[in-house]
Order: structure tokens, then sequence, then C-alpha cells
């Protein structure tokens, strides 16, 4: 973890040679405020999980209720705040890779604008004076080898954000695992408990149900965060490929070099998995919802045999 947040830190020092008018500082602030309100909202939900917990696990001591709450309620809240540190980590990654991207849609739209122009033999001070006019923001260097070093940049710095998003996933994916199993366990039994209970006309807590259903939106909410975010670090990351594509370069040296990025996004790019076991994107979750509905199927036609059996 340390060496990604490093990474993050060089990254940054780096993109100012590449995106001068970037400010970093204000997108920091932007995220600070955004993990902020996301921690008060976990800590506040996580208390009236607590609430709840104590109200369900209520034995007529209140320090003997509140110690049993708070062992049902801590593998919740560590499994919470460790999938909000790897969300916010992964969506840093995603802004730098937006700002790579917008960078190089920036020199995608300059060499347009110089296939735009007739006629190679144009002086370098005529170029400029076509391109200003054309669109003033421009930068007024044009000459092919800046081209080529700015996409070099850019190259280099997918390179290093790519290898820091195989260091978040190689930092996480035990934790992603065991989350994921946890879900599906702590699903599968409320879902189960609170079907039995219905199904067979025993008598419920009043509070079980509201109790399930919070744990049943926790657990998705945790699932449904990491697969989001993770794919859409995943499909910025790809977007990089798409601009590329779209370039038509005018000079033999800038052809070699988008060749380069080219093989580079095809054979380093990025992809996020727990253990390598199965991918972290929104088909995730529909899979997760599926299984646990078939395996609910199953344990309840068992539970409904056994007691024929019985009876």
């Amino acid at each position: 973890i340390l060496n990604v947040v490093y990474g993050l830190n060089r990254m940054d020092s780096e993109l100012h040679h590449v995106l001068l008018s970037v400010d970093v500082r204000g997108s920091y602030k932007k995220t600070s405020r955004y993990l902020k309100l996301t921690i008060f909202g976990t800590i506040s939900y996580i208390i009236v999980c607590f609430c709840l917990d104590v109200v369900l696990f209520w034995e007529k001591d209140f320090w003997y209720s509140s110690m049993l709450a708070l062992a049902f309620i801590c593998p919740k809240l560590i499994t919470t705040f460790v999938i909000i540190q790897f969300c916010f980590l992964n969506a840093m990654l995603k802004m730098r890779f937006e700002l790579i991207n917008l960078k190089l849609a920036n020199v995608t739209r300059t060499i347009d604008t110089l296939n735009c122009i007739e006629g190679s033999h144009i002086c370098l001070e005529n170029v400029d004076k076509r391109c200003n006019s054309v669109n003033p923001t421009f930068p007024k260097v044009f000459s092919s080898w800046k081209l080529v070093d700015v996409v070099d940049g850019v190259r280099r710095r997918h390179y290093r954000l790519c290898d820091i998003c195989s260091e978040l996933n190689s930092a996480y994916s035990v934790q992603i695992l065991f989350t994921s199993l946890q879900v599906f366990v702590t699903l599968l039994a409320s879902l189960f408990y609170c079907i039995k209970g219905v199904t067979t006309n025993e008598e419920l807590p009043d509070i079980l149900v509201p109790y399930t259903l919070n744990v049943a939106f926790l657990s998705l909410s945790q699932i449904g965060a990491v697969a989001f975010v993770c794919s859409r670090t995943y499909c910025e990351a790809r977007k990089t490929g798409s601009i590329i594509h779209r370039v038509v370069p005018y000079t033999n040296d800038l052809e070699v070099e988008l060749l380069y990025f080219s093989i580079q996004l095809l054979h380093h790019n990025v992809d996020f998995t727990a253990c390598r076991m199965f991918k972290l994107d929104e088909s995730l979750v529909l899979s997760m919802v599926g299984i646990i509905c078939t395996y609910l199927v199953i344990v309840v036609q068992f539970e409904f045999a056994s007691q024929d059996n019985m009876k």
C-alpha cells in the first residue's frame, strides 16, 4: 500500500512536466471532500447497524448485549473501511488516467490540425499561424520531435500507472476475495433464516426483517462499490487505445512512437481480479446475486423435504 501511495506521489510530480496546466492540489481537495463525506456516512450507518444489533441480541443486560452486537458489527466495520481505502486509491488512479487521456486527446487534435494544412514545405512560422487561426489554445511549438517527445512521455506515465494498478491489486486481492466470500455467506444465511421463518410460520423478532434487509444492503453496497470503481478505472485505461487509433501520423517518427504505444497497451494494461479467480467488474454483482438465488432455492427445498420427513 505504501508503494502505491509513493508511486502516486511520484506520478504527480512527473505529470507537471507533461501537463503543466493541471491543478493536482485542486483535484486532491475534491477527492478529500468526497472521502470525508463517505467516511462520515459510513460511520453513521455503522452506528445504526450497531443499534439494530443491540436490539436484536438483547439479553436483559446492556453490556452483554453491546459486546455481542460489537462482535457482529466489527467484521462489517473492518471490511467496509478496507473497501473505502481500496476504492479511493482506485479513484485516484482513474483520475490520473483521465489526465493522460486529456493530454493525448489534445495532441490528437494538434496532429489533425497539422494534417489539414496543405503542403509540407510550409515553414514553421506559417504552420504556427495557420494552427493558431484554427484554435488559439494550441501550443506554439508543433515540430515533429516535440510531438514525439510528448507522446513518449504520456506512454511512460501510462506504463507506470498500470504498474501502480498492479501493485494495488496485489495489495488488496486477498482482502477483496475474503470480503466477497463473507458477503456471499452472510447474504445466504440471513436470507435463508428470514425465508425459513416466513414460510414455516415461526415467530420472528420484529427487528429480524429490517436487520436482514440492512445486511443485504451493506453487503451489496460493498461489492457494488468495488465492482463499479474497478470497472471505471479499467475503462478509462482502455480509452487510451481508442484515442491513439484515431491519430493519423504525418511523420515516420511519430508513427513508430504510436506503434510502440499501441503494442504496450496490448500487452500491459489494467486488470483487477481477486487473486486471479474472478474479475472485479459489474458482472460480479449479477453473478453473485444469481448464485445466491440458486443456493437459496436448493437450501429451501432441502429444508422443506426434511420437515416433510419429520412429519
